[in-house]
């Protein structure tokens, strides 16, 4: 993804307008305009306050070497979507935790299956113990 499709997706998810954009960055919205187009060449000091503004890391924004990933999240504290950039290691790494996690749970969920088995034949046991004292007494 370019950089100038970077920094309009993660000004939509913010939920920042182009004025709003050009405003904070003090210039006109047509100017601010061609940066999202890719039609002009941004300074690094003017991409270094766009990721201020849009509250991603510089290095993100404009690394193009690495395969980035842009999931959309809500944000549970003010419900407005915000834009977390995560590289193809970092997308690896937590691919590996969930599957760990996933790991974990079937484990669980075996040694829960156990523990019903043990107790089912238990009450089995206890029921057919139940009957023979209630044979007994009559």
């Amino acid at each position: 993804m370019a950089v100038h499709e970077k920094i309009r997706q993660a000004r939509q998810v913010k939920g920042l307008t182009q004025e709003q954009m050009a405003e904070q960055m003090n210039c006109t919205v047509s100017s601010y305009a061609r940066i999202e187009r890719g039609e002009t060449k941004v300074k690094l000091e003017k991409l270094q306050r766009i990721a201020e503004i849009i509250e991603i890391d510089l290095q993100e924004l404009i690394n193009s070497n690495q395969i980035s990933i842009v999931n959309l999240a809500e944000n549970n504290y003010n419900l407005h979507q915000a834009a977390i950039f995560l590289t193809e290691a970092k997308c690896a790494s937590e691919l590996e935790k969930a599957h760990l996690i996933i790991q974990h749970r079937d484990e669980q969920i075996g040694w829960l299956k156990d523990k019903v088995a043990q107790l089912e034949k238990t009450n089995a046991q206890l029921e057919s113990m139940f009957e023979l004292l209630k044979i007994n007494k009559i």
